[in-house]
């Protein structure tokens, strides 16, 4: 039986925007810049005789472009979260008491920076927030 899709979203109204897991928006974007998009240029770079030499360096190059703009939704929509994140996220952590309360304008402040300004933003925000607080990764 199909469910409608206000049954599907009943779960995200639910629960207010301060206790939704805002870091987890952080972390995309990091692993998505700073990981995924790396190995996929390495892979594909890297190997790129080897898909030559089998013929299927046109079927790689059209996989690796779909990922690519795959990956590249992803690291806008973290890229929003993230902003958002910052303020939501320190008002969940001043509501359970946590010891670290974030600096969420000046965050926010260098995260709109053109160009670099989410580079250095978000590896120091999730750095500061695993230290300080940590990443409930599997919870």
């Amino acid at each position: 039986m199909a469910t409608s899709i206000s049954d599907l979203t009943g779960g995200l109204v639910s629960k207010p925007l301060v206790e939704y897991d805002w870091w987890k928006h952080h972390m995309a974007f990091l692993v998505a810049v700073f990981f995924v998009v790396p190995m996929i240029l390495t892979f594909y770079a890297g190997f790129s005789p080897v898909w030559d030499y089998f013929g299927v360096e046109w079927i790689v190059r059209f996989a690796v472009n779909w990922l690519l703009r795959l990956i590249a939704v992803l690291v806008v929509v973290a890229w929003v979260g993230s902003l958002i994140g910052y303020y939501f996220d320190a008002r969940y952590l001043e509501s359970v008491d946590a010891d670290w309360s974030p600096h969420w304008m000046l965050y926010t402040a260098v995260h709109v920076i053109p160009v670099v300004g989410a580079f250095i933003a978000v590896p120091i925000y999730v750095l500061q927030r695993m230290r300080h607080v940590g990443l409930p990764i599997f919870t």
